[in-house]
């Protein structure tokens, strides 16, 4: 499976607007992993074709990642 780095942002305003993993955040058949930007823990396991644009808290090392190029 491909692996992507995702970009660590500021934390939101609203910080019940982004999801927390792990545990992974899985969607239907997936083609991409998403790798917390600071730590590397894997955050989302999704299909590459679909957008998704949404913020990742990784619970791991309390960083906040985004999906956005």
């Amino acid at each position: 499976m491909f692996q992507k780095t995702l970009k660590i942002v500021p934390p939101p305003l609203a910080l019940a607007a982004a999801a927390s993993a792990p545990p992974v955040l899985e969607g239907a058949g997936p083609t991409v992993e998403y790798a917390c930007g600071h730590c590397g823990a894997a955050l989302m396991r999704v299909d590459q074709s679909k957008p998704h644009v949404l913020m990742v808290h990784c619970t791991s090392c309390d960083s906040y990642n985004s999906t956005a190029d």
